[in-house]
């Protein structure tokens, strides 16, 4: 499946690496699967949710402050756990505004930075109603 024996063609190479590819969920919703392969789903969970109020809180300082680079670092922070979770989009859109070669518009920072939290509040949800049904099985 995830293997490729030498020598191989371009086309051969593209479609195992497609099939291994992190894609994001056909619904947009994370997927904790990653997360809970390692066991202790409800902690790991409750890790979770603990950690992304904190860094949402963050973020929200941040932005409130408008310290760019601070806005930056978190983001950068937060991409690779997001990214396990298929839910990293609006922190590569923050990510490329902030990154860009022009100052960001206040108007567009806000969307980018308002699609970020918004999707902080649908990890904690989830990762709530999943935690449920650890603790309550």
């Amino acid at each position: 499946a995830g293997c490729l024996f030498k020598p191989f063609s371009i086309s051969e190479l593209m479609e195992v690496s497609d099939r291994c590819a992190i894609k994001a969920t056909p619904d947009g919703k994370p997927d904790f699967s990653a997360l809970l392969s390692y066991g202790n789903e409800a902690v790991m969970l409750e890790k979770l949710i603990t950690e992304t109020e904190k860094e949402m809180q963050a973020v929200r300082d941040a932005a409130k402050e408008k310290d760019l680079q601070k806005l930056d670092s978190l983001i950068h922070h937060l991409r690779s756990s997001w990214e396990v979770l298929r839910a990293d989009q609006p922190l590569n859109v923050l990510y490329g505004l902030l990154r860009g070669d022009a100052l960001p518009d206040g108007e567009a920072l806000s969307h980018a930075v308002t699609a970020v939290l918004d999707k902080g509040v649908e990890i904690i949800r989830l990762a709530e109603e999943e935690r449920r049904k650890y603790e309550d099985g």
